[in-house]
């Protein structure tokens, strides 16, 4: 029923436009536009993208990078770090890009630490964006930043 239903929708976009002129069409149909064009996220995070313009039907589709999209919503999950380009289209073409700039999570080898006087530890970080600093929130010790 959707199928169909999606046909009949083209057949009526199809004849409503054959009868325009050029001139006219072309004025009429504002370019796609999807935003955010930039953004930044971390590879746990997902992102909505909004299109505008163009003639319906938006199809979105990733063009480079690892992650999975929505085909019909536009909803960006399962990041992995590095760029991911996505790109949605119109029914007629036309087409914009926004890109992503995925960075790891955040983590650190331990989240709490127990310590006998004069013992020492190093904590080690993945992920994230460097530079990092490293600083004491309680307690009776001191840390190298």
């Amino acid at each position: 029923m959707k199928t169909l239903m999606n046909v009949i929708a083209l057949i009526t976009i199809f004849f409503s436009f054959s009868c325009a002129k050029p001139e006219d069409l072309a004025e009429e149909i504002l370019p796609v536009t999807i935003e955010p064009k930039l953004s930044n996220a971390k590879e746990s995070s997902q992102i909505s993208f909004s299109v505008g313009g163009g003639l319906g039907f938006y199809k979105y589709k990733i063009i480079s990078g690892s992650a999975n999209i929505s085909e019909a919503t536009g909803t960006l999950s399962d990041l992995h770090a590095g760029q991911v380009v996505v790109r949605v289209s119109d029914l007629i073409g036309n087409y914009d890009d926004a890109i992503v700039n995925v960075s790891r999570d955040f983590s650190l080898n331990t989240t709490r630490v127990y310590l006998s006087y004069g013992e020492q530890f190093n904590f080690q970080f993945s992920g994230g964006t460097p530079p990092v600093v490293f600083s004491r929130l309680s307690g009776d010790s001191s840390i190298d930043a």
